[in-house]
């Protein structure tokens, strides 16, 4: 697994266009990870759930669906979080990263897919 910096994400301006992206967003696409951080492995198996789908679906349909449709984004997101979220074994450790993944879920980094409370129940 390879990890560049986020700079180097062929797509980053598309994304822009459409989500609020800072310094810290991680991007996943084509075996590649972006990130300007050290990850934990909670993150990176978050990513490589990115990967995997991406290998299903091929990378331009996965690409173009989840810049587009809300829907899909969401299905990619949940599958990924809960991955990272089933990861980490201690459960008070657990219970924080579900709140912060929910966080994400219901924020601007995804177009404010779904509401927080609904983000945390389709996380439990």
């Amino acid at each position: 697994m390879e990890i560049r910096p986020q700079s180097q994400f062929p797509h980053i301006e598309r994304f822009k266009e459409v989500f609020d992206i800072d310094d810290k967003t991680i991007f996943a696409w084509d075996e590649i990870i972006y990130s300007n951080y050290n990850l934990p492995n909670h993150l990176i198996i978050h990513e490589r759930t990115h990967h995997e789908q991406q290998r299903h679906y091929g990378l331009e349909y996965w690409l173009e669906n989840y810049i587009k449709d809300p829907e899909f984004r969401l299905k990619m997101e949940l599958q990924a979080y809960v991955h990272q979220i089933k990861f980490v074994s201690d459960r008070n450790e657990k219970t924080k990263l579900r709140m912060e993944c929910a966080r994400n879920l219901s924020s601007s980094l995804y177009a404010n897919l779904i509401s927080y409370e609904q983000a945390y129940k389709k996380l439990l």
